[in-house]
């Protein structure tokens, strides 16, 4: 049974994940760290972290569509090769070498910095003549890609997701979080029925993450609200600050717990 002590660590920590991975992504570390913590192996943590990112991503993506701001169809569209990929990845998540995702992910994390800098407009204004291209092979693989590191690790896949929706479907920050969280939504029962289905899923473990949720619930609420007023400029250097700490742990410049 779990002690009040675990119950409000869950929870509280739940509220920040969510609040940072609704606008920005990485915060899952925080998440698959406490879980480890709880006694669970790094497998497991990494797949009961699934749990509550699908009910805070429910949560961001309905107040998002109530705001105006999703794409539910072009999303729709996108989500079929990032389920794809999602499902591949599940499938290998296993024995594929955690340490190369590192470095590829904390390589790529560094790149969005400079686009994100070196061409500001990109991501705080959008682009609309991307918006009206029809879903190409380019965004087709891209998205399958992200997919596949979706299924098999998640952590940091927030910042693959913006970058394909900014720099490639012409999305601001702001349309693209709400876009990237209704994916996040689309692909998560697909590696949840996945790691059920493959008996890495208990009920103790399921236990926890819909606690965990709780905290999730309330930091996405929060997240979509004072996000969508503070605005993309907010949202850019919120995503400088969580990338720079993601990619010094991915690199090992950093030390929080190990998380895969």
């Amino acid at each position: 049974m779990l002690s009040i002590f675990e119950i409000s660590a869950l929870i509280l920590s739940g509220i920040i994940v969510a609040f940072i991975n609704t606008f920005a992504g990485g915060a899952s570390v925080i998440s698959i760290s406490l879980f480890m913590m709880l006694g669970m192996s790094p497998f497991h943590a990494n797949v009961i972290n699934r749990v509550p990112i699908f009910f805070q991503t429910l949560t961001s993506s309905y107040l998002f569509f109530k705001k105006g701001l999703l794409d539910v169809k072009r999303g729709l569209t996108v989500a079929i090769p990032t389920i794809m990929g999602t499902l591949i990845g599940a499938n290998i998540s296993v024995v594929i070498n955690k340490h190369i995702f590192d470095i590829c992910l904390g390589l790529i994390l560094l790149m969005m910095l400079f686009f994100i800098f070196y061409k500001p407009e990109m991501w705080l204004k959008g682009n609309k003549k991307l918006l009206q291209k029809k879903i190409d092979w380019k965004i087709f693989i891209t998205f399958l890609f992200v997919g596949f590191y979706a299924g098999f690790l998640h952590v940091g896949v927030g910042y693959l997701l913006l970058g394909g929706l900014v720099l490639l479907m012409g999305y601001d920050l702001l349309t693209g979080n709400a876009q990237k969280n209704f994916l996040v939504l689309l692909y998560s029962p697909f590696a949840i029925g996945f790691f059920i289905f493959n008996g890495d899923l208990t009920l103790k473990m399921t236990t926890y993450g819909l606690i965990h949720a709780i905290g999730n619930i309330i930091g996405a609420s929060l997240a979509t609200h004072f996000g969508s007023q503070w605005g993309n400029n907010f949202i850019r250097w919120l995503m400088f600050v969580v990338i720079i700490l993601t990619a010094l742990k991915l690199f090992g410049i950093i030390g929080f717990p190990e998380f895969v």
